[in-house]
């Protein structure tokens, strides 16, 4: 039986492609390949015998058709139908043969059939879905379309993380909203404990009147903040409010689940 040992950078579909055989067919005869999307540099994996590979080998090709012969062409034994490009091989290309490319589509096809059938699924009854999506996943598994992730997080750990940036916006719009509040009350407090009396009977002593001035000062430049502070309570009021949106549409993505 033909082998072939793994170098960095090979794939198990350009292996395949190499040797003319389906990534199924060397799967199934090297125990050591848990994964088709996972080989490892200076593995041997055996390189199972086809019709193809099982006959003597092909007769080379005659000459082309010269005046000088007189001889035609003798049919090739194998016919490139099309050309394949592995993506993380930039400078290889493979010529596939009809039953290659007839292999290749038949595994796309397979691929594709959960996905189909959940998109239909997901045009009717929502009570449905959760069931279908949990179907098309397990279906993918058992074809190992699905590569494991180096780090995922769960829906329960991506809520948390959404409620706890929530409470932070909660705790801020508070902070924001107290700021308002206790300017506002400084604001009523020297208009109606100094400036309004103030203005109801003339101060006589120079140290009154400084004071006076002093607090008219005050009272301006809490008036000019106000604007500024309000505009900062909005700011943070909408970001509370898209920070609880996030949640409620995670708590409503679980229920789908």
């Amino acid at each position: 039986m033909p082998q072939h040992k793994v170098q960095a950078g090979d794939t198990l579909s350009a292996i395949a492609a190499k040797h003319q055989v389906s990534v199924g067919e060397i799967k199934a005869s090297n125990a050591v390949i848990a994964d088709v999307n996972h080989i490892e540099p200076g593995w041997t994996l055996d390189i199972p015998a086809t019709k193809k590979t099982a006959k003597s080998p092909m007769a080379a090709p005659k000459a082309a058709n010269d005046a000088s012969t007189g001889e035609a062409c003798s049919p090739c034994g194998l016919e490139c139908v099309a050309f394949l490009h592995v993506t993380d091989e930039s400078d290889t290309v493979y010529a596939l043969t009809q039953t290659q490319l007839n292999e290749i589509d038949d595994e796309i096809e397979e691929l594709q059939a959960p996905l189909h059938e959940l998109k239909q699924k997901e045009k009717g009854p929502e009570a449905e879905i959760p069931a279908a999506r949990e179907a098309a996943w397990q279906k993918l598994e058992e074809l190992r379309a699905l590569p494991a992730p180096e780090k995922s997080s769960t829906a329960e750990e991506i809520l948390n993380e959404y409620e706890a940036k929530w409470a932070l916006a909660q705790q801020r719009l508070a902070h924001q909203e107290r700021r308002h509040v206790r300017i506002r009350f400084e604001i009523d407090r020297i208009e109606t404990l100094i400036l309004r009396p103030a203005r109801q009977k003339e101060l006589l002593s120079a140290r009154d009147q400084l004071s006076l001035e002093v607090f008219a000062t005050l009272y301006r430049e809490l008036r000019e903040t106000l604007p500024g502070v309000k505009a900062t309570v909005e700011a943070h009021e909408k970001a509370a409010n898209a920070c609880q949106s996030d949640v409620a549409s995670m708590e409503k993505r679980l229920k789908l689940l």
